[in-house]
């Protein structure tokens, strides 16, 4: 998985309601059987990026929903790293920036390879 978009078609509440979301999403390291991922919903409804992630056969770390048997790191592996919106009343643009989670650098750190050589 490189980059790209994916568009699926998703139901809300009333039955025949039929919204299409998408999220676009971009592989920033893959190593040791995962990926980190920057993944970016357009739209709002709930669970879209694990519904997404499991529709590509690629469900997210920890999701006791589409990968219950996958937890290495104790908890869902989604985070928010940027957050940007519109202030309603001053119109003002926020923008806030977290750091990645160090869980999931480990999950995509290259594998150190111990000397075996004895000298």
């Amino acid at each position: 998985m490189n980059e790209g978009q994916l568009n699926i078609s998703h139901t809300s509440i009333a039955k025949n309601n039929f919204e299409y979301t998408t999220t676009h999403y971009k592989k920033i390291r893959s190593e040791n059987g995962y990926s980190l991922l920057e993944l970016h919903p357009e739209g709002s409804f709930r669970n879209q990026i694990r519904f997404h992630m499991h529709e590509l056969k690629s469900p997210v770390v920890g999701d006791f929903k589409y990968n219950p048997d996958i937890d290495p790191i104790g908890r869902l592996a989604l985070h928010d790293f940027k957050l940007i919106f519109i202030q309603l009343v001053t119109g003002e643009k926020l923008e806030f920036e977290i750091p990645h989670v160090s869980e999931f650098k480990r999950l995509v750190a290259p594998v150190k390879q111990e000397d075996t050589d004895e000298a």
